[in-house]
């Protein structure tokens, strides 16, 4: 993904929309660069791809050069249009491209000012084309995630529109770049909302192996990855930063057998992104 320099609009109109997405497929074309999923916004852009020739950074050098340079010649501007270097992440597993996909593609209503109210209707993203497949562009290929949803174009809409899926571990940097900096408050209360447990319990813990345990582990783990150190160490009574490590080390490992306990913890981040 890439974004505005200094978070500004980089897609003014539909003529900057078009020409972006024309682009992309030449690029896809050219240098067999793999498209499964984008999405643009005004002032940022979502790619998912695959690169058979290891050649991400020419490919999205190329893409993002060009766009710029016409750009600022239509309009009689110079300088830069991105922010600098494009951010990447590899993704190592099924799951992880599977929600991915659906985090691109929920992006227009995911905004604080939701860009539409039907995702098919957007048509600056690939997801109208996993509704309808045979409209696609040559250069998108949806077989890789559609294959995950039983080549299924109702399966793939009912699970990016209809449902709460838990984040698949590892692509925790999707909602961490929307969250700001946060209060040990702000943790303890979205999680004692939504999962209806008594405040104290997340602060002050319950001595031996009680059910709010891995709350509390959430709890500490989440403030201490959003919030001041002194405050989480304060707040939960937490004397070190070893002492936090290990809440986040215990965390870690109860996440990987606990789809619930991933789903709250989805749904507290999300609370946080709208703080």
């Amino acid at each position: 993904m890439n974004r505005g320099r200094h978070r500004e609009v980089i897609f003014d109109d539909a003529t900057d929309y078009r020409f972006f997405i024309h682009l992309l497929g030449d690029v896809a074309e050219s240098h067999s660069f793999v498209i499964h999923a984008y999405c643009l916004m005004p002032n940022h852009f979502h790619i998912m791809a695959t690169t058979p020739d290891a050649n991400i950074d020419a490919c999205m050098r190329i893409l993002t050069s060009e766009y710029a340079q016409k750009r600022n010649f239509f309009r009689e501007l110079d300088g830069g249009v991105f922010k600098g270097r494009f951010k990447s992440v590899a993704v190592n597993t099924n799951s992880q491209a599977f929600y991915l996909s659906r985090y691109i593609h929920r992006n227009p209503i995911e905004a604080k000012k939701p860009l539409t109210r039907e995702l098919s209707s957007y048509k600056w993203s690939s997801y109208p084309f996993y509704l309808y497949p045979k409209s696609s562009p040559k250069w998108l290929s949806t077989e890789l995630i559609l294959g995950y949803a039983g080549r299924s174009s109702a399966t793939y809409r009912s699970y990016v529109e209809k449902t709460v899926q838990p984040e698949p571990l590892g692509l925790d940097y999707l909602t961490d770049e929307h969250i700001p900096l946060s209060k040990p408050a702000d943790v303890v209360m979205a999680i004692s909302g939504i999962a209806d447990i008594d405040p104290s319990l997340l602060t002050t813990g319950l001595s031996g192996r009680g059910r709010a345990n891995k709350y509390r582990d959430l709890a500490v783990s989440l403030a201490a990855k959003y919030c001041p150190a002194d405050e989480v160490r304060s707040t939960f009574g937490v004397g070190s930063r070893s002492g936090l490590k290990r809440y986040r080390d215990r965390h870690r490992v109860a996440l990987e057998g606990d789809i619930s306990l991933q789903i709250l913890r989805q749904k507290v981040r999300e609370v946080l992104k709208r703080n």
